[in-house]
């Protein structure tokens, strides 16, 4: 099945961007989401949409996930299919820019804090529509995004407040019973090494095998 996302997201989208207290904080680019995504799949989960100058004039796109144009995603899908299993993706932020220090810039600068956790509210929305049967997490700050690294006592790195249990039957996390890994990049210079690549797809044939004989 496929979720259309522009219902449930575009019309937010353009609030926060048109929110006068962010504005200092868009460094003059639009927000750009998926026009889809596909549910009961793998979804690879990521930080924010990188920056071109050819797709400065679009706020959403198709997710082309057999054009190997694009390294990135041809490396998720390399990935899903030696797991034998479809997939999508899903940046947590819809804030272009390919320098992810940008974003612990923003951070640090008035209003930051509520223009980044804006977005995961809405990422969060998409999450739990899409109903993913696996998830991996490429990307260490999507993972304290999620809530993986928080400390509620200090009330510190909380963001999303997902609750992640261990099972040692897979070997891995799971969230509302759903399995999540948390991995390096799948592709550029801090890529998985083979290694460890190839050990992330057995855990995750292993984790879809598992479920799916219950």
């Amino acid at each position: 099945m496929v979720l259309e996302t522009k219902a449930h997201i575009e019309e937010d989208l353009k609030e926060i961007w048109q929110e006068e207290s962010f504005t200092h904080l868009l460094n003059e680019r639009n927000f750009l989401y998926p026009e889809t995504i596909d549910t009961n799949v793998l979804l690879f989960i990521g930080i924010n949409p990188g920056y071109s100058d050819d797709t400065a004039h679009v706020i959403s796109y198709p997710l082309e996930k057999t054009d190997n144009k694009i390294p990135y995603f041809k490396k998720l899908n390399e990935v899903a299919t030696l797991c034998d299993t479809d997939w999508t993706h899903l940046d947590l932020l819809f804030l272009r820019e390919t320098d992810q220090s940008y974003i612990h810039k923003i951070l640090r600068q008035q209003n930051g804090v509520p223009f980044i956790s804006k977005q995961l509210e809405l990422s969060d929305k998409l999450i739990r529509l899409a109903g993913p049967k696996v998830i991996v997490v490429s990307n260490v700050l999507a993972g304290i995004f999620l809530g993986k690294e928080k400390d509620k006592a200090k009330n510190q790195d909380v963001w999303l407040d997902y609750e992640f249990t261990f099972d040692d039957e897979i070997g891995t996390y799971r969230w509302n019973g759903i399995p999540v890994f948390f991995s390096s990049m799948l592709s550029g210079q801090r890529a998985l090494d083979k290694g460890s690549r190839e050990r992330l797809i057995w855990q995750i044939r292993r984790a879809i095998q598992i479920d799916s004989s219950k």
